[in-house]
């Protein structure tokens, strides 16, 4: 019974997802659109340029602080620990035979291949929002991650709200339908926090633990185990909910959970 991931396999989340489903024995296969811009060039404009810039004008502020922290962290990733979490990127070559490449997502094209492939179960991967028309052609649905507690920390902002709302750092798996995050839950996990972490530790954690729950969760459903799910009617917050105040409380709030662990 395959699987199908949607995601682009250069990416590293989607990447981790298809080494995972391989290490495990599972048969997969991919959708990808073509030609993904990529949007490093412009994070690292962002992150030298000046609030007074015309082009950083365009941006709202409450992604510009985002966008800035996010390029900081691609920088200070080369640090060991951080790269020690992850496991080298897989050669794309040996998914090349399981890759359908596709101008949209969001087309027929898509329907053509799932209806033709008969799969039972999709995966989202490093992908944006997907019709409920595709999503319905799943027998048993369509699963993803949210780097956050579950229903409390529904939509963007997640890792903030999970400080904010003083939870646990978690990962929830939940059902994909036409609302953002708004699935029935499957399962939350918790994280460990260390002492030495920083929130680019967390990250990774939570993407490694994403990665790992992804696919215990789909081979279970594949094996007709029984869920008992859990409604999900958190509210949904949206970025722009997530003001400048709001994020550098959330740093704060995260320091003093370190310093309380080195305590």
């Amino acid at each position: 019974m395959s699987i199908c991931v949607f995601g682009d396999i250069n990416k590293l989340y989607t990447n981790m997802i298809c080494r995972e489903l391989h290490e495990n024995k599972r048969d997969f296969y991919i959708i990808s659109e073509r030609h993904k811009k990529s949007r490093t060039n412009s994070i690292s404009k962002i992150f030298n340029a000046k609030f007074n810039e015309p082009h950083i004008k365009q941006i709202p502020w409450y992604k510009l602080y985002r966008y800035k922290k996010i390029t900081r962290s691609f920088f200070n990733r080369r640090q060991s620990r951080y790269k020690n979490l992850f496991p080298q990127m897989m050669n794309i070559s040996n998914f090349n035979s399981n890759i359908f490449y596709v101008k949209k997502i969001n087309s027929d094209e898509t329907l053509k291949i799932i209806e033709n492939r008969k799969f039972k179960l999709g995966i989202f991967g490093d992908v944006g929002i997907i019709n409920l028309n595709i999503i319905n052609k799943f027998s048993l649905g369509c699963i993803n991650a949210h780097p956050a507690p579950l229903p409390d920390c529904r939509g963007g902002g997640a890792i903030q709200n999970t400080l904010l709302k003083n939870l646990p750092f978690s990962v929830s798996i939940h059902f994909v339908n036409e609302k953002i995050d708004g699935g029935d839950i499957l399962s939350v996990s918790e994280i460990e926090l260390e002492k030495s972490d920083n929130l680019d530790i967390v990250v990774a954690k939570l993407n490694l633990k994403s990665v790992s729950e992804l696919v215990i969760v789909a081979t279970n459903l594949i094996k007709k185990r029984d869920y008992k799910l859990i409604k999900n009617t958190g509210k949904l917050y949206l970025w722009k909910d997530c003001t400048y105040k709001k994020q550098k409380l959330a740093d704060q709030i995260f320091i003093s959970r370190i310093k309380e662990l080195n305590n």
